[in-house]
Formats: C-alpha cells, structure tokens, sequence
C-alpha cells in the first residue's frame, strides 16, 4: 500500500537575514547602570483547514493525515494559514521546507510533489518534489507583526509520466512533516516598498521610496496591486519585481516616466491603463542606456485614441526593450513599442499581440537592432520603419496574421532607404536579405522603391 503520513509544524527564528539593509536587531547596549534590557521573541503561528478547522498553534497544528492508495495521477490538498505573532515589532519571511520522518527507499520523494497556491487559485510557488523541498530557502511570503499571511492551499500530486512505475506498488510510503521557518526582515526602505494588501516594510508608495533612493539602488517591489503614476529619475537605479515570493507586482493605472540614464525597469504586471489618452506613453524611455524587461501589459478595451505601450524617445540612445507582452483587444491609435530615432537600440523577445496599429514602429536610429520579436493578429504592418541612411538589424522575427484592418499592408514596411539591412548596402538586395533573415515573415514592402517580395 502506498501510503502518505503529513503533519504541519513551525520553527520560529528569532535571528535571521537581513534583506538589502543594515538594520541591527535584537541588541542593546548602554553605559547607564540600572537599567534591564529584555528582548522580544519570533512567534509564527498556524492554523490548518480541514474538515474541522483546527485552532492556532505556535509550535504545530494538531494535524496528521493519511493518505493511501496512491497511484499516477494523484492529487490531494489541505488548506493553511500562518500568522506573525511576535512580541517584538519585527516581520518574518515564511521559508517551507519538508523534514522526511521515515526511509521510504528513496522512492516517493523523488516522485510525489507538493505546490502552493494561493486562495485566487494562482500557482504562487515552484511545484517540486519532496526531496526537493527539504532544501527550499526561498521564501513563501512576508507576514508583518501582528498580521494574518495568505490563506495556502498545499496541493501534493503523484505527476503522470507515462513511465512504468509498477515497482512501487504496495511497497511504498512515506512521512513527513511540512515545516514553515518564519525569519525575521528589517528591510531598509530604500530596498523594499510596501504590499498594500499586506504590509511589507516602511514604505507605503513606491514613488515615495523612489524618491529617497540613491544613484545604485535596488528596489524590490514584492506581489500586489499598486496605484499612481512613476517617475524615475535616479540614474543607475533597478526598479522590479521581487519574484523570490513567487509573484509578480502589477502596476495599475499608472503611467511611468523613466528619465534617469541606465535604469533597470522589470517584471511588472500593467493593467488598466486608461490614463495614458491623448497618445502618452504608458512607459516612456526619455534617457540614455535604459532597459525595460519583462513586462506585461494588457487592456481589453480602451476608449480614445489608443496610446504607445512603450515609447523609446529620440535621445533614448542604448535603450533595449527585452522580452515583454503587449496583448491589446482594440483598434487604432499608436504603435505597441514606438521609436524615436534614437540610436543602438535593441528591441528583441517582445510578443505583440492584438495591437490596434502596427505592431513596432517609428523612426530608425543607427544601428537599430529588431530581433526574434512574435508579431500576431495586428491591425496594420507587424513592423513600421521610416527615416533613411542608417544602419540597421531585422532578424528572426515573426509575423503572422497582420493586416487585419488594413488589406494592403505587408508583414514588414520600411518607407526610406536604410544605409544597410543586416550588412547588405545594395538596395534590390534588402527585400530579400530581409525574408531570408526573417523566415517567420511573409511579406516585405520597402516602400522607397515600390517592391513587394512575399515568401
């Protein structure tokens, strides 16, 4: 019989990392006798789900299930909440691991797999083994004093392979307790911002902690809904995501303007973007050697004159715009990634989706670089190029289903004569440099000379 032993259980650190600051906690000092220093303590609390809701435990829940008769295909879950008890003002960081309790031969916990996922039936943690999980150190989340975390639903699967795996009937099992380490973190405010919907540090507005950052910072912005527009003026500063808890931050309504030079921009959710009317930019690049990544941005419906997603400026020179997601559901308006002429700009990795005018377009700088970008479902022309004499690079990309409200456009327009294509200067050989670079492109129209080649 294959079988399953769990049970819940919880260490409490008191001491722990510091994240990206120089907080000193739990020390004392002084020169005044007479004085008594007593410190405080880190108490992570828990409470399971089942069919009786248990009550809070700070040590464990009194909780042990068993689950038999496993097979491929398998899947069970049991609900958690944890909560930050502490008597002294400090958060924690909830790190899970699995402690295996029994010798099941090395079998089970290298097949059965346990996830986490959170009451939005969002998948918010790696689904991996449980030999995996004894090595985790990555936290779940961050629960601040006196504070409730998620509600967790902990799903453990029997994934099916398609391998044989009859060696491992009746005569397997395996027991474990899931353990939740709970980790003190002072975070410096200049490092984190705060999660409206759960407390993270000492900052409730990213803008704020933007504003008191230093040339060289990092801000981490950790899983949530955020609000307002951003400007980001501190050169060499790296804006993102903080994925090491598993999700990813969204910026709503907001429109971000970034002119500090060699800024980092990356991983951000944007929704609901109706404030950029009138064609301003949901990101506009205005500064030198900036990188944009990894965003993802959609809108299902827009009233007005749809705006550029991401514009790159003119003096935007070195700016790069990197594996990111432009979905749109509407027509007309501006391109998705606009180009101001500036020069050594990259745009490459970007899936471009339902856009209402062309997908990337604008004015050529030298050594402009468009590469392995996915183009589908567009209005007008995949990608849009006007401007002359420059040096320029399309390659690999792909573009498919364009034209949608405009039957004459071709996969590919360039209007004015470029200096060069991917090295070749001749004119009547550019059209076909470009599909051949391009095999995922149908059509090419280069405008200054009339030509239209198809493959």
């Amino acid at each position: 019989m294959k079988k399953i032993i769990f049970s819940l259980a919880i260490i409490g650190m008191v001491a722990g990392v510091v994240a990206g600051g120089t907080w000193a906690y739990f020390t004392n000092q002084a020169e005044v006798s007479g004085n008594t220093f007593a410190t405080g303590s880190a108490d992570l609390s828990i409470r399971g789900y089942g069919t009786v809701e248990s009550s809070w435990g700070t040590d464990s829940v009194d909780f042990t299930t068993e689950w038999d008769s496993l097979y491929p295909g398998w899947e069970e879950s049991y609900d958690i909440r944890l909560r930050n008890d502490s008597t002294s003002e400090i958060g924690l960081d909830v790190v899970p691991f699995i402690e295996i309790t029994n010798n099941d031969h090395d079998n089970l916990r290298h097949i059965l797999t346990m996830k986490f996922v959170d009451e939005d039936e969002n998948t918010r943690s790696p689904e991996m083994t449980l030999a995996d999980w004894r090595n985790n150190e990555d936290a779940l989340e961050y629960i601040d004093n006196n504070d409730n975390g998620e509600r967790w639903s902990v799903t453990f699967r029997w994934p099916e392979t398609g391998e044989n795996q009859n060696h491992l009937q009746n005569s397997s099992s395996i027991a474990f307790n899931l353990i939740f380490d709970g980790i003190q973190q002072n975070e410096s405010p200049l490092t984190r911002v705060t999660n409206i919907d759960t407390g993270y540090s000492r900052s409730t507005d990213i803008q704020d902690v933007i504003d008191n950052a230093n040339s060289g910072d990092t801000i981490l912005v950790p899983k949530g809904e955020y609000v307002g527009d951003l400007s980001i003026d501190i050169e060499s500063l790296t804006i993102k995501s903080d994925d090491s808890y598993w999700g990813v931050a969204t910026l709503k309504d907001s429109l971000v303007e970034i002119t500090g030079d060699n800024v980092l921009f990356e991983n951000f959710k944007m929704r609901e973007y109706e404030v950029a009317t009138g064609g301003n930019p949901v990101v506009n690049v205005n500064a030198e050697n900036v990188t944009v990544n990894e965003l993802d941005l959609y809108m299902d419906s827009f009233v007005g004159n749809q705006p550029y997603e991401i514009r790159v400026q003119n003096n935007a020179h070195g700016a790069q715009v990197l594996n990111s997601v432009i979905d749109r559901g509407f027509i007309g308006g501006h391109p998705a990634i606009s180009l101001g002429g500036a020069d050594n700009v990259l745009i490459e990795g970007n899936r471009i989706a339902e856009n209402g005018a062309s997908a990337i377009g604008g004015d050529m700088g030298e050594n402009l670089v468009l590469r392995n970008n996915i183009v589908y479902n567009g209005y007008d022309e995949g990608i849009w190029i006007s401007g002359s004499d420059e040096d320029i690079t399309i390659e690999g990309n792909i573009i498919h289903n364009y034209s949608i409200g405009d039957p004459g456009s071709e996969a590919i327009k360039i209007v004015s004569a470029p200096a060069s294509v991917n090295g070749v200067a001749t004119h009547s050989l550019m059209a076909d440099e470009i599909l051949t670079s391009n095999p995922g492109v149908e059509s090419v129209y280069l405008e200054w000379r009339n030509e239209v080649k198809t493959q």
